[in-house]
């Protein structure tokens, strides 16, 4: 079942429980107003609770396939930024596959050189804080993605 569904099917049972509800309490606004309060809270609380799930789904399998197409390799560090994505140097595929909302966001990109290749890589943001500039280092790289800092040569 779709998301969107999944997510209105609470809110359509609130406003049915509403309806029934308030023709049951007769003429007793406050109690009309704390019903209706309660109702809508619950079928707030549902949709996220349900949104949750879903976006929780997307993660472990995102995750999954970047745990199988993880590799380590020694790469040289020459430059590290927080850029947004028309300006890090990435190809016009990957810019193409991130969502429009994202495109304002900066993200921890890193040239480095891997054998004779010069590439812009995103970065995780843990890796980033402790990723070197202008040194050797091992890292595990999924795709376009630094997802750990294995070792640092010195």
């Amino acid at each position: 079942m779709n998301i969107v569904v999944k997510c209105l099917l609470p809110i359509a049972g609130a406003v049915a429980a509403i309806f029934a509800s308030l023709y049951y309490v007769g003429d007793n606004t406050v109690l009309k107003v704390i019903l209706i309060v309660l109702f809508v809270i619950a079928a707030i609380l549902a949709d996220l609770y349900i949104l949750g799930t879903y976006l929780q789904e997307k993660t472990q399998s995102g995750q999954a396939v970047m745990e199988a197409n993880k590799m380590t390799l020694s790469v040289l560090v020459i430059d590290k930024k927080k850029l947004k994505l028309a300006d890090s140097g990435l190809t016009k595929a990957v810019i193409e596959q991130v969502p429009a909302w994202l495109s304002w966001r900066k993200f921890p990109i890193a040239k480095v050189k891997i054998g004779p290749q010069v590439l812009s890589l995103i970065v995780d943001d843990k890796v980033f804080k402790e990723l070197p500039v202008k040194t050797e280092c091992k890292v595990v790289i999924s795709g376009v993605y630094i997802t750990k800092l294995v070792s640092v040569r010195k």
